[in-house]
Formats: structure tokens, C-alpha cells, sequence
């Protein structure tokens, strides 16, 4: 008896060593359009930004006048940061179920459209000085500074919640939330700031097509690269 039962506890423990761990979730974006002056800022080092830069966690990418930068930060999102920002991926998480994906915008803009994948959850949030959107797939507009951050809505909704989350409100397609950190006051899209959202025609245009296995792809030969130059005498 005591045999037959070690012999079960080795074969149990056998088939758990055989099953296939549990993937981490990909904490990667990537660099899909870049015009003018953009930074990446990573780990207090500033670097000239490019296209097919793999963005990590933490990192902050910083626009000056004329410069401008899309991030891809999965097969359904993609975000541009305009001229004279400063944004920072607070995190990223994508695996099977979906993505969830935190972003801080110090200042200035940030155009986001964000599709949720067949069958997958979609999780964005946009945190600015005074107020802090969730996005549920959408096309929208993030401006921020120290005193007033906008959240204007072409399509879809985007909850919007003042600086300590206390208080939130819907913003539906053609509308906006305009928040002081304490009151959220909302209004509809005037003539020109609906004019803002041609700008998402480029959009497709600019995105990665195959995203999971492009970025896994630079990502290995990226440490291929690391490698051949440690054994290089």
C-alpha cells in the first residue's frame, strides 16, 4: 500500500513538472511613428527616440515643439504623444485574457484610440494632474497641465474621474469632460475640436501589423546583439 501510494505521489508530481508554465505577461510597447524632436527618458538617461524602440515599463517619452511620437502598446492601442509632452508608462500587461495598461500624462497631449481584441479585455488608463480617464475603446483626447486637464470623445465612452478618483462621470462620443481636479464640468465638442480627431485617419497607417511577434522578434535580436558584443574580445 505504502508503495503503491509513493508511486502515485511521484507520478503526480512528474505530471505538474511537465505542465507548461504560465506565460508573464509582455511588458513591452513599441515606437511606430516618430517625427521631429522626441526622447525617450529611461532610468534618468535621455536617448533620441525611434521607430522600433521597444518601451519598457517606467519609461517617459518627452516631445518638444514639432516633434511628435506613436507608441503601439498592443494589437488594439495605439497612442500618439503630441508636441511639448511629457508621458510616462506606468504599466503594461498583456497576456491571453487581455491587456492592462496605465499611462501618466505630465503635460500636454495625448490622442489615444483603443479597440478592445475578439474575446479579450481592455483595461487603459490615463492618468493626468487633475483628473484620470478609463478608457472602454474608444478614439480620445487627453491635454493636460498643472491647473486643467480636457477629455474630449469621438467614439465610444471614456469614464472620467477628478484628481483623488472621488467623483466620475460618462463622457459619450461627441463630448468632453474638462476637470480642475475638483469639479468635472462637461459640454459638447465645438467645430474645431472635433476638427482634432482627423488626425486618427493616419492612424491605421501607422500601426504594426503582427504586433506580438514583432516585438518579440526586435526583442530577440536585440539580445543577440548584447550577446555577440560580450564576446567580442
Amino acid at each position: 500500500m505504502k508503495m503503491k501510494y509513493l508511486q502515485a505521489l511521484i507520478l503526480s508530481a512528474a505530471m505538474i513538472a511537465a505542465l507548461p508554465l504560465q506565460a508573464d505577461p509582455v511588458k513591452l510597447a513599441l515606437v511606430v511613428f516618430k517625427k521631429g524632436d522626441a526622447s525617450l527618458v529611461r532610468n534618468g538617461k535621455v536617448q533620441p527616440a525611434k521607430v522600433k524602440d521597444l518601451i519598457q515599463e517606467k519609461d517617459e517619452i518627452r516631445t518638444r515643439a514639432g516633434g511628435e511620437l506613436s507608441l503601439q502598446l498592443s494589437s488594439g492601442v495605439l497612442v500618439k504623444v503630441a508636441a511639448n509632452s511629457s508621458l510616462v508608462i506606468e504599466g503594461i500587461a498583456r497576456d491571453e485574457k487581455g491587456s492592462t495598461l496605465a499611462l501618466r500624462l505630465n503635460n500636454g497631449t495625448l490622442l489615444g484610440k483603443a479597440s478592445k481584441e475578439s474575446g479579450k479585455d481592455l483595461n487603459l488608463t490615463v492618468h493626468a494632474p487633475t483628473a484620470i480617464a478609463g478608457v472602454r475603446g474608444t478614439e480620445f483626447i487627453v491635454d493636460a497641465n498643472a491647473e486643467q486637464s480636457s477629455v474630449l470623445v469621438d467614439e465610444g465612452v471614456v469614464n472620467v474621474s477628478d484628481a483623488t478618483g472621488s467623483r466620475s462621470v460618462d463622457c459619450e462620443a461627441g463630448n468632453k469632460v474638462v476637470s480642475d481636479g475638483k469639479e468635472l464640468v462637461q459640454g459638447v465638442l465645438d467645430a474645431y475640436e472635433k476638427q482634432r480627431f482627423a488626425i486618427f485617419e493616419r492612424f491605421e497607417k501607422e500601426k504594426q501589423k503582427g504586433f506580438e511577434t514583432v516585438v518579440e522578434q526586435i526583442r530577440k535580436n536585440k539580445e543577440l546583439m548584447e550577446q555577440q558584443k560580450q564576446n567580442m574580445p
